[in-house]
């Protein structure tokens, strides 16, 4: 790890975690940051438990990177037993059974990173796509944790290039039943997801009212749900 000079001697001092672009990062309630970010040929991901003082050296996540890179990095979540959670954009040709599309996946480590679970699919398609599923988000939640994602596959807007915001409840990394959020013949996209501690989710999301024709007629959309958002049977 490098610690950075800086010209101005009151600036705070920073560190080089690792090599890479698009990081996430997330603060647990354990006091320990998780940092994840899009490597040169794999996710990598550290984490520091003395507030940033020091990190762990970078481990390779077991999942490939997409090529090229997308936008943004692994979204990280860290569940109230101190489980990690990261969901990721996965291309067909690497994870199957999204209909020959993208999906979003899931993995989880009990032990702070240095050992992780193989890759759950939490996007589930009901029919063909354009694209498929992306655009991930996390938070914890509950005694798991909550996905948003962007997901042209499933719902009843049957435009193989609309996509919907998908929403789902993971405990113990087995998705619950998925909510359609948006379910609108516009195009929705880039979510993003926040959680109290009274459980209650708040998603926000764009919406393309013009398919592609300029912001000027774009909405920026927000919805609160109870539970998690876990879908009541």
């Amino acid at each position: 790890m490098l610690t950075t000079g800086n010209s101005d001697p009151a600036a705070p001092k920073s560190v080089v975690v690792g090599t890479g672009t698009a990081q996430t990062m997330v603060l647990d309630e354990f006091g320990t940051i998780e940092l994840g970010w899009t490597g040169a040929e794999s996710y990598q991901f550290s984490e520091s438990t003395n507030q940033g003082l020091t990190f762990s050296a970078p481990s390779s996540l077991p999942m490939k990177t997409q090529v090229p890179a997308p936008p943004t990095g692994p979204a990280i979540a860290v569940e109230r037993n101190g489980t990690i959670d990261v969901a990721y954009a996965c291309l067909p040709s690497d994870c199957t059974g999204h209909l020959g599309n993208q999906s979003v996946q899931m993995i989880r480590s009990t032990d702070h990173g240095t050992t992780w679970s193989a890759p759950i699919q939490i996007s589930l398609p009901t029919r063909g796509s354009g694209f498929g599923a992306q655009e991930p988000v996390v938070a914890a939640c509950g005694s798991g944790v909550t996905v948003a994602w962007q997901d042209d596959g499933i719902g009843a807007n049957f435009s193989a290039t609309n996509p919907d915001i998908i929403l789902v409840h993971v405990i113990n990394g087995v998705p619950g039943t998925p909510l359609n959020l948006s379910n609108s013949a516009a195009s929705e996209g880039h979510p993003q997801i926040a959680i109290n501690s009274q459980s209650n989710v708040f998603v926000s999301w764009v919406t393309d009212n013009n398919q592609g024709g300029g912001t000027a007629t774009d909405s920026v959309i927000f919805t609160a749900l109870p539970n998690c958002g876990a879908v009541q049977k």
